[in-house]
């Protein structure tokens, strides 16, 4: 619903809140807003044209005619900008602990068919995640053949971003999994990698994927020198007119993609500096590379068992996927050496100093840097990771100018389709943001979303995800377990109340006080953890039976507990906890 007013021979229309802007034959005009763009000074008082899913003008106010039918959205003091990128995902992926059993093998607590079929009915929630933190543009970097059929969904789904995929991977000869047998990426009926072992199969392999109109192909490299089947695959696919993207994270296997002719490396390299010479070699063919910052970050926040996600993740990524990470706490599973050491260390991650004076090496020398997540591995989220790699892309020394680029037509520039998106310019697809703040001041105010539109479709960020009341309970316990009592308060209402049943006397009153208490608590016990043993939904109350487990030993569980939470307008109001259960109520008292 919408709000029409005559001006003269103008139609103004003003959004209402709550209440998407929808696409229509009309032209609509965003106009007053800063047009920030990449590569640009930024145009205040500016106007832009949509119609039909494109930008018919973009511009300064006084050189941008708005056609007379045309109905006006005023934006005075905002900024318009592209739609973001990410161009390195993965949606075979969840994000979650049981998504990858060729580097944890938790199959004997969820099958990998259970685990990819939970992650293709939950497609539509990722796509909305996508949209909601305003990425327009999703690349997947490779998976099974059903990747096509993931582009096919996105493109018919309103809130989704447009997807682009590669096929499978192709890796040259075997491939050798943990326990020294075929690689688990490699089995099963549609497996995400294929080990070409001839040269005719690697080419026939860039031939099936090129007539599935791939957008990329990718191949999963070793980092020795490159062999006659890779040879074979970047041959085929610079005669199909593919763009061939290469993973690899060594500089040995960097620049051995590099002379063999890759377009795209996929992620940063780790083991040493990125010498001038291969800087400048990049830069003379136009390689691509992706960092792919945040997805480090997996491996040894797992093994430590000491979780540190940014604030936007607690809220944006899908609740159900971050809590499976917790459940290395209460599985019995033994310590390896490599937990054991992390566990007693007692380090919080940081990005590798290496890959960020890389990242800032490669934009200095003017190598195109496109922004990516590698989103679907553990501890990595799809959609909320996305602002967690912009915030390790500014602590790598770039600045907000620079991390738009990558952000926005660096992605297109991945595609070889800069002509189609990535900047707000006449003739391109109508994707871009409508921003409460400026993103040349911080790439982070990217988060300060008004409209996120999408192929001139404009939605407000409220109506593209609400969380439910169990995926509120959830936030708040993935908080928990992570010990973070800002993200714990920021899921309860302001004037929350914390009760014991059968009375309605409150243990705890306001958001302000539950944060002060809980900080503390977390403080005394950072051993501690929760586990949900039994779970009810009725309405807008969730009942969770609690048990309370030791971080490090699964074998050391405390008292259990059961809370009923009552959940108002996306917000935990109240809390009861069962007065039986003494040692929990006792606890809470004392917080």
């Amino acid at each position: 619903m919408s709000l029409r007013r005559k001006m003269g021979t103008a139609t103004w229309l003003i959004a209402l809140p709550g209440l998407p802007l929808l696409a229509q034959a009309t032209p609509r005009a965003y106009v007053g807003a800063t047009l920030v763009n990449p590569g640009a000074a930024s145009i205040p008082n500016a106007v832009v044209v949509l119609k039909d899913g494109r930008i018919l003008a973009a511009g300064p106010a006084a050189k941008v005619k708005i056609p007379a039918d045309a109905e006006r959205v005023d934006v005075s003091g905002k900024w318009i900008m592209p739609g973001l990128v990410d161009s390195h995902i993965h949606f075979f992926q969840s994000g979650g602990l049981y998504t990858r059993p060729d580097g944890r093998d938790l199959r004997a607590y969820r099958s990998y068919e259970e685990e990819q079929a939970l992650i293709r009915k939950n497609l539509p929630d990722t796509f909305a995640r996508y949209l909601r933190c305003g990425i327009t543009g999703a690349i997947d970097m490779g998976g099974p053949n059903w990747n096509y059929e993931v582009r096919a969904q996105a493109n018919q789904t309103e809130l989704a971003p447009h997807v682009w995929v590669a096929g499978p991977l192709l890796t040259p000869g075997p491939l050798q999994g943990r326990n020294g047998g075929p690689h688990f990426l490699t089995t099963g009926n549609d497996p995400p990698v294929i080990a070409g072992t001839t040269e005719e199969a690697a080419r026939a392999e860039v031939r099936r994927q090129a007539a599935l109109r791939g957008d990329v192909f990718k191949m999963w490299v070793s980092e020795g020198p490159t062999t006659a089947v890779q040879k074979a695959a970047y041959d085929e696919a610079k005669k199909l007119g593919m763009r061939m993207a290469v993973h690899s994270t060594s500089l040995a296997g960097a620049t051995e993609a590099v002379a063999s002719g890759a377009s795209i490396l996929v992620h940063s390299v780790l083991d040493q500096p990125i010498p001038d010479t291969l800087l400048a070699e990049m830069k003379r063919r136009g390689v691509i590379l992706i960092p792919t910052l945040v997805v480090f970050r997996g491996g040894p926040l797992l093994r430590s068992r000491r979780y540190a996600f940014d604030p936007w993740e607690y809220e944006l990524a899908n609740p159900q996927v971050m809590g499976t990470l917790f459940d290395l706490m209460h599985l019995p599973l033994k310590l390896d050496e490599a937990a054991t050491k992390a566990i007693q260390e007692g380090k919080v991650w940081e990005a590798p100093t290496v890959a960020l004076d890389n990242l800032r090496r490669l934009v200095a020398a003017g190598v195109t840097v496109a922004t990516g997540t590698d989103a679907g591995n553990p501890g990595t989220f799809h959609g909320a990771s996305y602002y967690t790699e912009l915030k390790l892309m500014a602590q790598a020394g770039l600045s907000p100018k620079e991390i738009l680029a990558c952000s926005t037509l660096n992605g297109a520039k991945v595609l070889g389709r800069e002509k189609e998106f990535g900047s707000v310019e006449a003739g391109k697809g109508a994707d871009l943001l409508v921003l409460d703040a400026d993103p040349l001041q911080d790439m982070l105010n990217t988060r300060r979303l008004h409209l996120v539109v999408k192929s001139g479709q404009a939605h407000l960020p409220a109506d593209i995800l609400k969380p439910s009341a169990e995926e509120v309970v959830q936030r708040q316990l993935n908080a928990y377990n992570a010990r973070d009592a800002v993200a714990f308060a920021a899921t309860y209402a302001p004037d929350v109340a914390i009760r014991t049943l059968p009375e309605t006397t409150d243990l705890m009153k306001g958001r302000e006080t539950l944060q002060a208490k809980y900080a503390e608590m977390f403080k005394q016990r950072p051993d501690q953890a929760v586990h949900i043993t039994n779970h009810a939904i009725q309405g807008p109350f969730v009942i969770d039976q609690e048990q309370f487990v030791h971080r490090w030993d699964a074998t050391k569980t405390a008292f259990a507990g059961t809370a009923i939470y009552e959940v108002k307008d996306g917000l935990i109001q109240t809390v009861w906890f069962l007065k039986p259960r003494v040692a929990e109520a006792d606890l809470h008292s004392k917080k």
